[in-house]
């Protein structure tokens, strides 16, 4: 089962898939992990796209279709999307969600270490 806060985990995914596509070395922060906005239709997006773009020289649309296509999605993640100017909206697996809340509500005596936000289908 995963720990810690799930911005983080994305973070570390985006980050590995920076320093695959770029070899850029980033940290989680600088992937820039947002609940997404409602109207995208994702629960999380990554805007490090943008802030890439004016350090390796390319168009931000372009630096995400590359971090998506290096992101490991694993059990965790469908398929991302770059949307916008180069936002990746990142959508949790239904069946992994319920996994993972059916495991933390079923620990007893202690806190959930989890914070995210669904957006609505």
């Amino acid at each position: 089962m995963l720990r810690g806060d799930l911005e983080q985990e994305l973070g570390m995914r985006v980050a590995t898939a920076v320093r695959s596509a770029f070899g850029l070395a980033i940290s989680p922060e600088e992937a820039v992990i947002r609940p997404a906005a409602l109207e995208r239709q994702a629960d999380y997006q990554s805007n490090a796209a943008m802030a890439l773009a004016r350090r390796l020289q390319m168009p931000s649309s372009a630096v995400a279709a590359l971090i998506v296509e290096r992101l490991d999605v694993g059990d965790m993640l469908e398929p991302p999307r770059v949307e916008g100017p180069g936002f990746v909206n990142l959508v949790l697996r239904r069946v992994w969600l319920q996994r993972h809340t059916t495991d933390l509500a079923s620990e007893t005596g202690s806190a959930s270490p989890w914070r995210w936000r669904l957006a609505a289908q």
